[in-house]
């Protein structure tokens, strides 16, 4: 009879702005980081719940999308956060006797850290090889002591706003990008090297996980903004991938958001506990986890101040938008801001149109209350590549998709709406019923109304 299944490390890389889109097109510089996704388990259809670093982090370490949805600033304190019925998940495994540590590079996150400053188990650094010699120190005492460990390292060079040395030497904008990647590929390269080193990649499940994606104003200009925007494909669909030391490679096509990652390291680094630690009373630190989730048919984004009245309006560059998608479509809420007019819906191809590009109502009518009520292709596209994708066939599955979606995005944003207004009152962004029933407008039409 086989004997229990060791306990796994984990070594959790935080891929910063790192989209799918980005991963393939900078796959040159970024060879370490495809060198480990080659021999791991890629998840192909996973999903961030918002285009938002810290959000993305907390949907991660708690589990939950709503971590933000009571606070009517998006600044509230890490104490505002502990209010909530749910455990932070390195919490959970520090519990269990895990030895747990964050490594930043340029400290992308320290309000994670429970209004800590620097607490002891977070090491900063803007010199990568000092934060390594720090990180080898550590790595070596685990090696002696024989401890689990929980490794969490971010590196915030990849960032827009990030301004380092790294891009500072770089003459052009696009070789500032390329020079970052470069770097954050050797920092995934260089804690790779170091637990091979040390003897413990082989028991170490390395999760490396992109927080939201960039893009050069494609949708809107907002200021700036490259992703805070409304919650496109280009912004929430990223990697994913699990290396278990060469077990289960390969590629999973299950749907995936998130939040469902906490129950997913949970499983794998207590193969043999994780049934036992799911059924503890809600005062254990993994409380808070679903533990009858079933096969995800749906999962939701949401871009930065969502709920909150920072950036509320045009004006401040922000339009608040939803997503939901099936992993084939993706429907987008926008509220307008103060011109609710310029708000609406939006409905892509998720899988043909990763850039979201050409949002599929402008080929529909609509019904007062948002409902599809006809197709309406453009007198022009009389092309036989039109006619093969808006097949009959095709456009029944659109017009089905899209009720579903627009009736599941509605009840999902008005419940968190209402939970975030049952929470303290507070005063908050609430988006518009009319965002539901109309199409977005684009600035270009290819055809006459």
């Amino acid at each position: 009879m086989a004997g229990p299944e060791k306990r796994r490390n984990v070594a959790l890389v935080h891929l910063e702005s790192i989209s799918n889109l980005i991963l393939w097109q900078y796959r040159k510089e970024m060879g370490s980081i495809w060198d480990l996704l080659r021999v791991s388990r890629f998840y192909s259809r996973f999903f961030v719940s918002a285009t938002s670093t810290v959000m993305s982090i907390q949907s991660l370490m708690f589990g939950n999308d709503a971590v933000q949805d009571h606070l009517s600033l998006y600044s509230g304190s890490a104490a505002d956060r502990r209010r909530l019925p749910i455990t932070h998940m390195t919490a959970g495994f520090k519990a269990r006797g895990y030895d747990y540590r964050h490594f930043s590079l340029d400290n992308i996150a320290p309000q994670l850290h429970e209004g800590k400053p620097a607490p002891p188990y977070f090491t900063c650094s803007s010199d990568q090889v000092r934060l390594f010699a720090m990180c080898e120190q550590w790595l070596t005492e685990i090696g002696r002591s024989g401890m689990n460990f929980f490794l969490f390292l971010t590196d915030d060079i990849t960032h827009m706003a990030s301004d380092g040395a790294v891009k500072r030497q770089a003459a052009t904008f696009s070789e500032r990008f390329r020079a970052a990647y470069r770097h954050l590929d050797a920092t995934v390269g260089i804690l790779v090297r170091l637990l091979s080193d040390h003897g413990l990649l082989e028991n170490t499940l390395v999760v490396c996980y992109g927080d939201h994606g960039d893009e050069l104003w494609s949708h809107a200009l907002t200021r700036g903004f490259c992703h805070g925007i409304a919650p496109y494909a280009s912004q929430a669909w990223t990697p994913l991938f699990v290396y278990d030391n060469g077990r289960n490679a390969g590629v999973s096509g299950e749907l995936t958001s998130i939040t469902d990652l906490r129950e997913m390291l949970v499983r794998m680094a207590f193969p043999d506990e994780a049934e036992k630690i799911m059924k503890q009373p809600r005062s254990f630190p993994f409380s808070g986890i679903d533990t009858g989730r079933q096969k995800r048919e749906l999962a939701f984004s949401q871009n930065l101040y969502a709920l909150q009245l920072e950036h509320s309006d045009l004006e401040k560059a922000l339009t608040k938008g939803y997503a939901v998608t099936d992993g084939v479509y993706r429907l987008v809420a926008s509220s307008g801001g103060k011109r609710p007019k310029d708000g609406g819906l939006e409905l892509y191809y998720d899988r043909l149109d990763p850039m979201n590009s050409r949002n599929l109502l402008d080929f529909f009518t609509l019904g007062n209350n948002g409902d599809i009520v006809g197709f309406r292709p453009p007198p022009a596209a009389a092309g036989k590549a039109f006619d093969t994708l808006f097949s009959p066939e095709t456009v029944h599955d659109i017009m089905d998709s899209y009720h579903r979606l627009k009736r599941e995005l509605h009840d999902y944003v008005r419940a968190k709406e209402a939970e975030a207004l049952k929470r303290n009152g507070g005063e908050y962004h609430l988006m518009p019923e009319n965002a539901f029933r109309f199409a977005r407008k684009r600035l270009r039409q290819d055809y006459t109304e």
